[in-house]
Order: structure tokens, then sequence, then C-alpha cells
């Protein structure tokens, strides 16, 4: 969906909910008191779910610019759609009066308590805090980032010190309760789970404040206020969001003084990207049969020279090899993998995840295991087996998420689409001899 359709969806819903809102004004004026009152509660409630849906559907309004569900965002598109809920049904309700009973039933304008605009310093001010501290994290690197890094091409999914996703797409609502920063962003932020918890019972405490108003006001009365809150209560939202800005800027690259321990995919500015990425060629997965780049011990020449053109992507793809020899060690158990349905499942998740990898890519894919086959020769079958399946590893991959190739690959395996030796003879992987 393109940005243009995106705007056109959340145009649609506003319109819908003006549409609709001024259809129940048009009938307030015929309906009894009762009545009345299910009308303009139930018109509010489409009218915010649609735009709620509209916003939501498309991520623009709770995904920060690192391509992350942000909680301040949250937190304030929460109370937005709830405050206009009530002031519009407050309104219609007062209007309808009005239509009615004739001019000075009513009051002008719907009153809005002191405290409402303090709630919104509170919400509002944890919203620029946090983006004012993110936009810092964003221009700092890590104080352990390889000092030879900047020669090199960041890691897409780092920007100085925050962590990224690549698309907007890859935003999931995890992001809201994690750490922002690369390296600690699967680690649970707490001050974020509490604000993000009382935030949400405060909602819904204003909300049935907001119900029981309506409900104890006379249907041939008016209402002048939106409910308040409590100083305290108050208090405690605005202590909440302080300690959940202030530990957002504290840096986390470094835990009492050293590193803190990164995953494999993360080791590029702990380590330094070229050297992790040697370290990754020299580890063993303690199979020597594995036949990928990452279990033989070491990377053959035209493969190194292939890494050293763009040392991040060499990376990512000794990560995606091993990947490929665990996940087949662990469904077939037989240790003779070679030119068998472990070898074929092997080899084409290997390109898949590549290929589904936007860090990687079909191209980079393609030349990697190209590569791979010219610096590894064996048997003519056994090589033209291998790049078959390469093949259908990487058209498997090509347009999908990485975490959901596995599946597509083992039917690849298990209906015959991959290729396996047989007996010396190249044969479909379900054991059927190719045509």
């Amino acid at each position: 969906m393109n940005l243009q359709t995106k705007w056109w969806r959340i145009s649609a819903a506003m319109l819908a909910f003006i549409v609709a809102s001024a259809v129940s004004l048009g009938y307030a004026e015929a309906a009894t008191p009762s009545y009345l009152r299910l009308v303009v509660g139930g018109v509010c409630l489409l009218g915010v779910f649609m735009f709620a849906s509209g916003i939501t559907g498309v991520k623009t309004a709770l995904v920060d610019e690192f391509n992350c569900y942000s909680l301040q965002r949250v937190i304030t598109f929460g109370w937005f759609v709830v405050l206009s809920s009530a002031f519009l049904a407050i309104s219609f309700w007062n209007v309808a009066l009005w239509k009615a009973g004739g001019s000075g039933v009513v009051q002008s304008f719907v009153e809005i308590d002191a405290s409402i605009w303090a709630l919104a310093g509170v919400v509002l001010g944890g919203l620029v805090g946090n983006g004012v501290v993110n936009s810092i994290h964003a221009a700092t690197p890590p104080k352990d980032a390889g000092a030879h890094e900047s020669a090199l091409s960041p890691d897409p999914r780092r920007q100085g010190s925050m962590y990224r996703n690549i698309e907007i797409d890859d935003a999931k609502p995890a992001d809201i309760t994690t750490n922002s920063q690369f390296g600690v962003q699967n680690t649970v932020d707490m001050t974020a789970v509490q604000q993000l918890l009382l935030q949400a019972a405060v909602l819904v405490a204003y909300v049935v404040a907001v119900g029981r108003l309506v409900v104890a006001t006379a249907s041939n009365e008016p209402i002048g206020h939106l409910p308040g809150l409590p100083a305290e209560l108050l208090a405690l939202l605005g202590v909440s969001a302080v300690a959940q800005v202030g530990n957002a800027a504290v840096p986390k690259a470094k835990i009492n003084g050293e590193a803190a321990a990164p995953k494999p995919t993360e080791r590029f500015w702990t380590e330094g990207r070229e050297r992790a990425a040697e370290r990754l060629a020299h580890e063993k997965s303690g199979q020597e049969s594995g036949g990928l780049p990452i279990t033989s011990g070491v990377l053959s020449a035209p493969e190194w020279d292939l890494f050293r053109q763009n040392p991040v992507v060499g990376a990512l793809v000794l990560l995606h090899a091993k990947t490929a020899v665990n996940e087949a060690l662990a469904r077939y158990k037989s240790t003779a993998l070679e030119d068998d349905n472990g070898d074929a499942f092997r080899h084409a998740l290997w390109n898949a995840r590549m290929a589904a990898d936007s860090g990687v890519g079909v191209v980079w894919a393609e030349k990697w295991a190209t590569t791979h086959e010219d610096g590894n020769p064996g048997k003519p079958l056994a090589t033209q087996m291998d790049l078959f399946n390469n093949g259908v590893g990487r058209k498997a991959g090509d347009g999908m998420k990485v975490d959901e190739v596995l599946k597509k690959v083992q039917d690849c395996v298990d209906t015959g689409r991959c290729r396996v030796l047989r007996a010396g003879v190249l044969v479909n992987s379900d054991g059927k001899y190719k045509l």
C-alpha cells in the first residue's frame, strides 16, 4: 500500500465519522431523551472505531521514525481518542437538547477542567522528551563500536545508538515495552511497562467517569464540563513519565563498564564488522559435514574475496548459513546429510533466508551461493544439485519475511521441488526420479 493510498484510507475514515455525526444530529430532534442517549453514544463509538481503524491500519500514528511502535505515541493517541470522544459525545448531547428545547437551554461551550490541561502537558511532555532523547542517541554511535567501523557500511538496523527496523511493516507491538537502543532491543524496559499499565488503568477509569456523568445527568439537562483528574493521580502520571524518559536517556551500550553481551547479529558494533565476520567464519557448528560457509571452519578464497566487497552482507550470509545448518540437523537426524533431503533442505533454507533478508537480497544471495560452489568444487552432479536447490530456496524466500520461510522450504523438500542424489542419479526430493 503506497503513501497516497494510506492517506486516502485515513481521509475516508474521517469522512465517515463526520457523516455519521451529521446523521445523528439530524435524527436527534425527533428522538426521545432515552433513545437520544443511545444514538449519541453509539454514533460516537462507531466514529471513534472507524477513525482508530483508519489510523492503526497503516501504523502511521503509532510508529516512530525508527519504524518501531512508540509507547508515547500509543499513550498520546489513546488520550486523544478518549478525550475527543468524550468532548464530542457531550457536545452532541447539548446540541440535541438545544434543538429540542430552543435557545438558552445549554451552555455555549463544554468546559475543560484544568487537570485535563495538566494531563495534556504530561502526555505531550513524554512524547517530546522521548523524541529529544532518541534523536540524541541516533546521532551518537555506541562507545564500543569498532574503531575501523566507519570505513565500512553501517548496519542498516543501527542508527547511531538506536535500533531501527528496516521497513515500517517490521514494527511489532512488543516494541512498546522493550528498550530502543541497539544491542538491548530485545530486553524489557520496566519503566515503559509500568507507564503503559498505569496509563491504561487511568484511561479506563476516565472512560467510566464520563459514562457515569452521562448516566447521572437527567435527560433534559445539559452537561457543562468534562470530568477532571485528582491531583494525586496527575502527580503519579508525571513521575511515571519522568522515570520512563530518564531511563531512555541512559546509554545502554555498556553495562557496569563492560559491553552488553550481544546476539550474533549485533556483533557488528561490539567487535567491529570485519573482525566479527571473520570470527563467525571460523566458528564451528559441531558438524564438519554441513557443506555451507561457516561450518567448515574457513571460507574459500573466492568467498573471502566476495566477503570483503561488503562485510555487512557477508556477516549476514554466514549467520543465515549457521541457522540453516542447525535447522537441518534438528530435522534430519542422519549424520549423512550430504546429497540427501537434509542437504537439499539446508541449501534451500540458506538461500531462502538470504533472499528474504532485506540486508542481503536475491542478488547477493545468488552471488554467495554460486561463489560457494565455485570455491568448493565437488562432483558435477552434486554441484548441479546444490545450484538447483539454491535457486529453489531463493525463489521461495523472495518477497517473504525471514521468519516465514522455514515452512515454505520444508514444503519444497517434501513435495519434490528440490533435488537429491540417489545411487549416483538426480531424483526429486520425494524419491521420484527426475524426468
